[in-house]
Order: C-alpha cells, then sequence, then structure tokens
C-alpha cells in the first residue's frame, strides 16, 4: 500500500504533501476560508516541488499538525499495444482504468539506458559487473520492456482542437501545445517550470499531462548524445490519470 502525508503550517499559511511512493515534497500555498474559519487551498498559488523536509522546516519552523492517509494495495493489470505506442493499467478486480500512457517519443531516444546489450569496460577485461551495475540494468530494462517499441504519432484532440503528431514532428514542442490550445497560463503545472508540462485538469480525480523533453541546451549525461538521436524539442509523453479505483 502507500501512505499520504499532509503537513500544516497554520500561521505561515502553508501545507506540504508527500507520497510514499514520490521522493519530493510538494509546498502548497494555503488561505484562510472567510466563511468557516479553516485553512484551504489556496487556487490562485502553483505548487513548489521541495525534495528534503530539513530544507522546509529550516525556512518555516516545525509544523503545526499532521495527517496521515493509509490505502491498501491495489494490483493493476498492464496493457501495451506496441504498433499503436501506447499502454493502460487498468485494475482488473473493477475493470477501472488507471491512466493511459500515449507515448510520442521512445525512451531510448531521452534516457541513457543500460540494458545489457554493450559490455562495460571491466566486463570487456572479464571482470563481472558490479552489483550497482546490475541493479541499474535490472531496473532500466524492466523499464523499456514497460513502454510500447513504437511511438504514437497520429492525431490528439482536445477542446475541440487536434494536432498530428507526425505532421508536427520532434523539434516544435509550442507548436504542439498551441496547437492544442494549452499554452496559456490556466495550464501551468504545479511548481516553478511551466516552460517543462503542461496540465489539464478536468476534476480532482482525472487530469491530462504532456511533458516535454528537449537536448536543444546543456548536455545531460543521463541523456543520449544530440548526434545520436537528432535535436530534439517535442511532447515527450502524454499520460491521462484517474486517480480513482472503485
Amino acid at each position: 500500500g502507500s501512505v499520504i502525508k499532509d503537513y500544516y503550517w497554520k500561521t505561515k499559511l502553508i501545507s506540504v504533501n508527500k507520497h510514499s511512493e514520490n521522493n519530493y515534497f510538494f509546498l502548497i500555498k494555503m488561505k484562510i476560508d472567510k466563511k468557516t474559519g479553516k485553512l484551504i487551498e489556496d487556487n490562485n498559488e502553483s505548487y513548489e516541488k521541495v525534495f528534503s523536509m530539513e530544507e522546509i522546516t529550516s525556512k518555516y519552523g516545525k509544523y503545526d499538525s499532521i495527517k496521515e492517509d493509509k490505502t491498501s494495495l491495489r494490483i493493476s493489470k498492464f496493457f501495451i499495444w506496441d504498433e499503436l505506442g501506447f499502454s493502460l493499467a487498468a485494475y482488473p478486480e473493477t475493470n477501472i482504468v488507471g491512466n493511459i500512457f500515449v507515448q510520442t517519443l521512445h525512451i531510448t531516444k531521452y534516457r541513457e539506458l543500460d540494458l545489457g546489450l554493450v559490455k562495460t569496460r571491466d566486463e570487456q577485461y572479464g571482470h563481472p559487473p558490479t552489483k550497482e551495475i546490475l541493479n541499474r540494468r535490472e531496473n532500466d530494462i524492466a523499464v523499456y520492456e514497460r513502454r510500447p517499441k513504437k511511438e504514437y504519432k497520429g492525431n490528439f484532440t482536445y477542446n475541440g482542437k487536434t494536432i498530428n503528431l507526425k505532421q508536427i514532428g520532434n523539434t516544435d514542442w509550442k507548436k504542439g501545445i498551441k496547437g492544442l490550445g494549452i499554452d496559456n497560463s490556466d495550464y501551468d503545472p504545479p511548481g516553478d517550470s511551466p516552460q517543462w508540462s503542461r496540465w489539464i485538469r478536468k476534476s480532482s480525480d482525472l487530469n491530462v499531462t504532456f511533458q516535454r523533453f528537449s537536448n536543444m541546451d546543456e548536455f545531460d549525461w543521463s541523456e543520449p548524445k544530440r548526434e545520436d538521436v537528432g535535436d530534439l524539442d517535442c511532447i515527450q509523453h502524454i499520460v491521462i490519470w484517474w486517480n480513482r479505483t472503485d
């Protein structure tokens, strides 16, 4: 199962949300409801992603209260359409789809994976791979096998606006989001990096995320070299999230 913790600073008007499956915290600005006097989320403020509780408490002090929610373990079933370029996770006991993943850029173009196809320098000299290398290789192979083999290059429609991902290509992120009408601040994600993703919030249970990838700036060692994959600045993937399982 998973654990969700919410920390509250009443006088500082902030809260912090931490999901046990994430390695980061969401810092959320709050306000006092004029009618009830209760602390509620300020929807006019964006979320801030923070990677340690120490960083938060050093700035705001110790929290005033904490709420903890535990959820039971849910088994999901995974389906992949390799040729179409998308996958989905569903809960077999209820037949409810948890999320739909649309792969518009293959993972091998934006992430350096160790699939055991190329030996390390130590392996070339006859030495066995270290435990660290074996763990990373196992994880990379698992991630790779959960992704479709091909990219989705068809149409995507939102709110009456349609784009064709094949026509847009892999070098025009701005054209893609503008074509869908999601390039304004209404679709900014939580945090302070709106240029790297777009969020469509339909309800507290349903949202759609568009992730951006670009290798046009400084080189990142976790990414393939640009000369190997070409210039990229595009929609990396689209995920439709449904957060209810019943």
